[in-house]
């Protein structure tokens, strides 16, 4: 009898030991895939945190060489262009010359003008001089207010803090500028209205046309396949401010711009 409790006695234990080293086995399984789950987690955000770096780092480089651009531009071509221009009309007085050479000399001053005008427009988007000077929302309304082949109606919600000095307010004017003109130039709207608002802690933009429009499908489509500058730097800007940009062509075209936290 001693010797059956005895053997009892030792499955008994042996039994707990395989148990015991059965547990420990699956609990170092379990720990061992939980932590190389979580080095994997933390290498993809240092990896997404090192491409969000980059792509400032480049959009930051991109800004700082249009503005030397545009200085270039408002420092050399633009003086070049008055003094031709004084010339011309100084020499036209002096001259007696038939209508046909003064109708070539007009036409000349002309497209001077012209060129003085473009190159003011290039400028101004190289280097928005009214967004240094009077911040986001007075620069948005600017931009709008120079475009002439569309009625433009606004709405804009007053807001406690323009972001006049926010880094990535730039961003944010330049996402605005590439989302109107895209729309202008492929959905050919003749009346557009734009909102600008602040829902809770996001900043929104709402633009809605009468043109042909697309649906957030067929965006995403356009960002699979396209190899555009302006799309593909709206795409990184919206990435590097966690923005969320959304297409709708069901009743309206419209299209609405959020970046979350940004008026915390």
């Amino acid at each position: 009898m001693e010797t059956s409790e005895k053997v009892i006695y030792i499955v008994f234990i042996g039994s707990l030991v395989f148990l015991s080293l059965l547990i420990s086995v699956l609990i170092f399984v379990i720990f061992h895939k939980k932590t190389a789950s979580e080095r994997k987690q933390k290498h993809i955000i240092e990896l997404k945190q090192k491409e969000l770096e980059l792509l400032n780092k480049i959009i930051e480089t991109q800004e700082q060489e249009r503005s030397r651009i545009a200085q270039n531009l408002h420092d050399n071509v633009n003086p070049f262009l008055s003094g031709l221009k004084m010339s011309i009309s100084l020499a036209k007085k002096k001259m007696n010359v038939d209508q046909v050479v003064l109708y070539k000399i007009e036409n000349q001053l002309s497209m001077i003008d012209d060129i003085f005008d473009n190159t003011t427009l290039i400028t101004r988007d190289l280097s928005p001089r009214n967004f240094y000077k009077d911040g986001l929302v007075s620069a948005i309304n600017s931009f709008f207010d120079s475009i002439q082949e569309v009625e433009i109606s606004k709405e804009v919600i007053l807001l406690a803090n323009d972001k006049m000095n926010d880094p990535n307010a730039l961003s944010v004017y330049r996402m605005i500028l590439e989302i109107t003109q895209n729309t202008i130039k492929h959905d050919q709207p003749s009346e557009i209205k734009y909102k600008i608002q602040v829902e809770k802690d996001h900043f929104v933009f709402f633009l809605e046309h009468n043109g042909i429009g697309i649906s957030q499908s067929q965006f995403n489509e356009l960002l699979k396949n396209s190899d555009g500058i302006g799309l593909n730097s709206l795409v990184s800007r919206a990435s590097i401010l966690s923005a969320k940009i959304e297409y709708n062509n069901e009743t309206k075209a419209c299209i609405k711009l959020s970046i979350p936290s940004w008026y915390a």
